[in-house]
């Protein structure tokens, strides 16, 4: 299914197609070393079709990671976000209204489960530590067998083959911190069938890699400014405050940042519009 890609192939194809990675790609992704080696760790894992568990805090790009993989291998992605409220039927499938286009009235609507599993897609998982246990359990039972039935009111048993390309990625939160409670919540068969591949904070080298890369996509050259913007981000994101806060900060106020300082307007500006705003004024001083 995979082409065999190197270490340094993978970086080659990199740099060389970086444009045309940038209007395939939505959004804003820098390809540093640390995202390269993030990258050839989930390729890896892909070639090996582990079930893959990507651990870290808010912000750290576990999702767009995942995103940028299957935009390089070609491969269709189907995401959702699992939270409390989120039922069987939602990965599984169910019957919907469509008195258009069916005589009864109804037509039955595959889940974002159902569709990857047999159709071989990759299936991205997100907050899969916020889904209630049932929803968990039955991911569980697809895992083990080639295939799953459900039962669909109207229709009877409905039944998906799995398809050997078929790869199944989660996203959580740390052990530690705020979600800790909702984290310790699943069950270790679960946690065990998933090989974790942690995704830490940005370095603060890493964080100014980032700065100078997305300046330079803006034809902006002012590095004082870039080391200062920089520093800034890596402070306040390790700062008591935002540590406690609600808020969080990611790479992309950073890039929204540098680009904004590209366009004219004043740093001073800038910070107090994408970091101060959302505090009280005693706190940026």
């Amino acid at each position: 299914m995979f082409d065999e890609i190197t270490e340094e192939k993978l970086k080659n194809t990199q740099r060389e197609n970086i444009k045309y990675d940038e209007k395939k790609i939505k959004g804003n992704f820098i390809f540093t070393d640390e995202a390269d080696d993030k990258i050839q760790k989930l390729y890896n894992q892909f070639k090996s079709n582990n079930p893959i568990m990507l651990e870290g805090s808010t912000g750290t790009s576990k999702t767009k990671t995942i995103q940028v993989l299957c935009d390089l291998l070609n491969l269709k992605l189907i995401r959702i976000n699992l939270s409390s409220e989120t039922t069987i039927e939602d990965l599984m499938g169910r019957l919907i209204s469509d008195k258009d286009n069916s005589f009864s009235g109804f037509i039955y609507k595959e889940g974002a489960f159902s569709e990857a599993y047999s159709k071989g897609y990759v299936l991205l998982l997100d907050e899969v530590n916020l889904a209630p246990n049932s929803v968990l359990q039955c991911m569980l039972t697809a895992l083990d067998l080639e295939k799953i039935t459900q039962s669909v009111l109207g229709i009877g048993l409905k039944t998906f083959c799995g398809y050997e390309n078929f790869r199944i990625v989660a996203t959580q939160n740390p052990k530690s911190g705020a979600f800790s409670s909702t984290r310790d919540r699943l069950s270790t068969k679960f946690l065990e069938t998933f090989q974790v591949v942690e995704f830490g904070t940005f370095s603060a080298t890493e964080l100014s890699k980032i700065a100078h890369q997305a300046a330079k996509k803006q034809n902006y050259e002012n590095d004082k400014i870039i080391k200062q913007i920089s520093m800034f981000h890596n402070e306040w994101i390790l700062s008591e405050y935002s540590k406690k806060s609600p808020q969080c900060y990611t790479v992309r106020d950073l890039n929204v940042s540098i680009k904004s300082i590209a366009e004219g307007n004043s740093p001073n500006d800038v910070i107090s519009c994408f970091y101060g705003s959302r505090y009280e004024k005693k706190i940026m001083g």
